[in-house]
């Protein structure tokens, strides 16, 4: 059995007190028989008060190195509601989240108690864990944004704020010269990852490098030698140790961690592409390395008069910002079923409908809240959704409109966040509508509002939004990948899921259109996982798009066409940008397969929303579909209404390069054979 953690603590909730370090629970004094794995599954809960503990975790941690099915849990949690129901019938301890899992009831407050002073802990073994309290002034009248609810735990974060992180070169020994680059490739692309986090400090690998020759380093010497003699040497706190050797024919990459006199775990990595591997190891050694940060959101001024409803939309604020949308709309019905006339509960509610792609919904609950007599910030805040809500229908104009016309209030109220975020809704909608020079000015605007007043999780956000504007201008910018990999080391460093998801996939767009395939597919693989993670569906379908254009460019038409047609059946009315996105790339495929009479559907639903993707492939799609039918003069009438569109700013060498094309086959009154995703003669 797993132990509990060691923690000299007592658990106290509503009579109960479960007591950790003696491994009893009581009731009111009375001390109950339970079984071992009652107890390691209800300490487990309230460890974790509020939060989702999901099945696989369960049944890892209860039963480890077991093969148990999903009935045993069942009847353990049939036994621990019986044992509880049995000395309190009145409180419903544990709520059950279909077909995810189970957390203990948010609206039981849970305290710890101190029994016993605790020992020192190595930093590796600690767990800091974050309780919700009876008091209402110790509740969350100020929320921290730290506490992530799908990802790992800050107590398994080996390095601090300000640490010196130093990467050793791999030690190879497998024999193979072929094997030779990962000695400083891993390091150099793990090191590279690093550098973009602010809170860690990298020493320079070329440092370490010449550093290792003055003190004759040693692969040799086992890892604690390594510690003392490396980072006496040259400074480091935290030290990394990695390997590759060979298991049974298969490479296994494996790596530990060091500090003072703790050491992490040994974590192994396999797989028959040792590249595929080093990038598993990337990924796992950031989780180990990056330290997690907080956002404090002020939620007093939002409350009832009621301190329970208080509890559960506070609870709900915390899950909507970290994007476990289905617990955001659990809680936030939890307070307003206590408290029916909570407009901040509706208001927060109606964002949730909105991020679950619940639209009308979200519609519906706007429209009434503003129909009663609100305060200013809460205009303020509906407005926003509605430009929103607005964006996500392809209104642009529209969704552009409020947003203009709010900017005045939120500097009246000085509502930094909100001024922020209505300049990013404002450059965002530039960015769909084209126009990169305009987007770049309203979102570097916002980028100074959020670095001025502090809004690190909205600099994120502004910074892969700026990324986006300079792709669609300049795809194949060095600031593009910068701005997409500082933002997602913000994302990761806030826990925001999702929306290091979207960073990624920008970095993926990138690396697929510098043509390194391998490493674009990997990146949208790990994308699809997060989005899955955080149930994020359109972005989803957004990634088979982006896999879709990945099989485009490889010249795989069928494999492209799979892709595209799942994100464009799945998106159906509801996602209408994913929708349009797919139709797009339908549209390339099947001009570039010689199915024209596939097009012209296509074309008149992209016509249904105001979205404009002018990168040349998309933009030129109805020029394209003329030229390919022979319809000539029309198709170079089409690409100049496109020039004229974009105008000198936005019009490159890649668009010229359709124009040209269409323009020799009109002067030659025959269609040249053309590969209309790239713009070139085939």
């Amino acid at each position: 059995m797993p132990a509990a953690d060691n923690d000299q603590n007592t658990l106290v909730f509503a009579s109960f007190q479960l007591e950790e370090s003696r491994r009893q629970l009581f009731h009111q004094s009375n001390k109950l028989e339970v079984s071992d794995r009652v107890f390691d599954f209800l300490a487990l809960l309230l460890r974790n008060p509020g939060e989702l503990v999901d099945k696989d975790t369960l049944l890892e941690q209860l039963w480890p190195g077991q093969f148990v099915s999903e009935a045993s849990l069942s009847r353990l949690v049939s036994d621990t509601r019986q044992l509880l129901a049995s000395c309190d019938a009145d409180n419903d301890f544990i709520h059950t989240v279909r077909g995810k899992g189970f957390r203990f009831n948010p609206a039981i407050a849970i305290c710890r108690e101190n029994t016993v002073p605790s020992e020192s802990v190595a930093v590796s073994e600690k767990h800091w864990r974050y309780f919700a309290v009876a008091s209402l002034g110790l509740l969350l009248a100020t929320l921290l944004l730290w506490q992530p609810w799908h990802t790992r735990n800050p107590a398994e974060v080996f390095a601090g704020h300000g640490q010196k992180v130093l990467v050793l070169p791999v030690h190879v020994r497998t024999g193979d010269d072929q094997d030779s680059w990962v000695e400083y490739g891993v390091m150099t692309m793990l090191a590279r990852q690093l550098q973009a986090y602010r809170d860690l400090t990298l020493i320079d690998p070329k440092s370490v490098i010449s550093g290792l020759a003055q003190i004759g380093f040693q692969h040799s010497q086992n890892n604690a030698e390594k510690f003392q003699q490396v980072c006496g040497a040259l400074g480091c706190d935290v030290l990394l140790v990695a390997q590759l050797q060979v298991e049974d024919g298969n490479p296994v990459l494996e790596y530990s961690l060091y500090r003072d006199k703790t050491r992490s775990p040994s974590y192994r990595f396999v797989n028959e592409d040792i590249f595929q591997a080093a990038q598993m190891l990337t990924e796992h050694a950031l989780s180990q390395l990056v330290p997690s940060s907080k956002q404090r959101l002020e939620l007093k001024p939002f409350y009832s008069d009621d301190a329970t409803a208080n509890q559960n939309f506070a609870f709900g604020v915390s899950a909507l910002y970290h994007t476990d949308y289905p617990a955001a709309e659990a809680y936030l019905k939890l307070a307003l079923e206590r408290k029916e006339n909570f407009h901040w509960a509706s208001a927060y509610m109606a964002h949730t409908l909105y991020a679950l792609g619940e639209l009308q919904q979200s519609k519906a609950l706007v429209d009434k809240l503003e129909q009663q007599v609100l305060n200013d910030r809460l205009r303020l805040f509906l407005g926003n959704l509605r430009s929103n809500l607005a964006y996500v229908d392809g209104e642009l104009q529209a969704s552009q409109a409020i947003s203009l016309e709010l900017i005045p209030l939120a500097k009246k109220l000085g509502d930094y966040e909100m001024l922020g975020n209505l300049l990013m809704n404002t450059g965002s909608t530039w960015t769909a509508l084209g126009d990169s020079g305009k987007a770049q000015d309203y979102l570097r605007q916002a980028l100074s509002v959020y670095k001025e007043h502090h809004y690190p999780l909205r600099e994120a956000q502004a910074l892969f939004n700026l990324g986006n504007a300079l792709h669609i201008s300049s795809e194949n910018s060095p600031e593009v990948i910068d701005l997409y990999q500082e933002a997602a080391a913000l994302f990761r460093q806030f826990n925001a899921t999702a929306y290091q998801a979207y960073a990624m996939a920008g970095m993926g767009e990138f690396k697929r259109n510098a043509g390194r395939f391998e490493e674009s597919r990997q990146l949208f693989t790990q994308v699809a996982e997060l989005y899955r993670e955080v149930g994020d569906e359109e972005g989803m379908l957004l990634t088979e798009t982006e896999l879709a254009e990945l099989a485009l460019k490889q010249g795989e038409l069928k494999v492209a066409e799979q892709h595209a047609l799942l994100a464009y059946e799945g998106a159906g009315s509801t996602f209408t940008f994913a929708r349009s996105h797919a139709s797009a790339m339908l549209s390339q495929i099947y001009l570039n397969s010689n199915q024209p009479e596939k097009v012209p559907a296509l074309i008149e639903e992209r016509q249904r929303y105001e979205w404009f993707d002018p990168r040349p492939p998309a933009a030129m799609i109805p020029a394209s579909y003329q030229h390919l039918t022979g319809n000539l003069q029309e198709a170079v009438d089409l690409a100049l209404a496109v020039k004229q569109k974009l105008g000198e700013a936005e019009w490159n060498e890649s668009h010229q390069k359709y124009l040209d094309l269409f323009e020799q086959s009109l002067a030659r009154k025959q269609v040249i054979a053309m590969d209309y995703f790239n713009g070139s003669a085939k």
